[in-house]
């Protein structure tokens, strides 16, 4: 999405589309683009994840898809200590509400892409 912006003058200028951080699915399939809430992350408090969704087909979403997000610290054999909750703003944008990295070291933030309800899924490194 570009966004056009009118000034006073009766010009317009264009305002690119900020610039989101991507992954893609261990199958190539899809790419899932996001951005944080705030950014960077706090460490031990709640932030929000907006994702949007694309194929790499360029074909519409397949009905009943569904977006589950999830995190672990693998090094410590744990992960995180709520659970997320998923929104579908509109096909193919999810509002990802109730993460929280409890500590620091290195995370792996999980969106799995589930069709058919089988998870095809991007694996996100944070650094905390």
């Amino acid at each position: 999405m570009v966004a056009l912006i009118l000034t006073p003058v009766g010009g317009c200028r264009v305002e690119p589309e900020p610039t989101l951080d991507s992954a893609t699915t261990a199958s190539g399939d899809y790419t899932v683009r996001y951005e944080f809430e705030p950014d960077p992350i706090p460490r031990n408090e709640h932030f929000v994840m907006h994702v949007l969704l694309s194929r790499k087909d360029g074909l519409e979403f397949a009905p009943g898809l569904s977006v589950v997000v999830d995190a672990d610290m693998p090094a410590h054999g744990h992960g995180i200590n709520t659970q997320p909750e998923v929104t579908m703003v509109s096909p193919g944008v999810y509002k990802v509400e109730g993460l929280l990295f409890h500590m620091g070291g290195q995370w792996e933030l999980f969106v799995d892409v589930m069709e058919d309800g089988i998870p095809d899924r991007a694996t996100i490194p944070i650094k905390m």
